[in-house]
């Protein structure tokens, strides 16, 4: 089969182009909370409702943090007033609480 080759992987064939790996859904993508939010996808769709299509594995780090769309804006605008990365501004909160917890022991 000859490859199309549009989506982010190019990966794709004609018959294929708007379907997602074998397997996966949308909610493996680390696209899927904003788009689920923003459009209404749902997690269990196996076709990306994006052309072409983005699909991009979650892939799950220690600093990763789930969070509301608003918080995050919130957070990164705080995290630019401070001068640092919203990386470095999370960690460092994260840091704190940990010393605490330890302290309180």
């Amino acid at each position: 089969m000859k490859k199309h080759g549009c989506c982010t992987d190019k990966e794709c064939t004609l018959e294929t182009c708007m379907e997602l790996p074998e397997g996966k859904t949308c909610g493996d993508c680390e696209f899927s909370e904003t788009r689920s939010t923003m459009f209404g996808c749902k997690p269990s769709d196996t076709h990306c409702d994006f052309f072409p299509r983005k699909f991009n594995e979650k892939t799950v780090k220690t600093t990763q943090i789930a969070m509301p769309i608003k918080l995050h804006k919130k957070l990164k605008l705080l995290a630019a007033n401070q001068g640092v990365t919203l990386k470095a501004l999370i960690l460092a909160v994260l840091e704190k609480e940990v010393e605490d917890e330890n302290n309180r022991k």
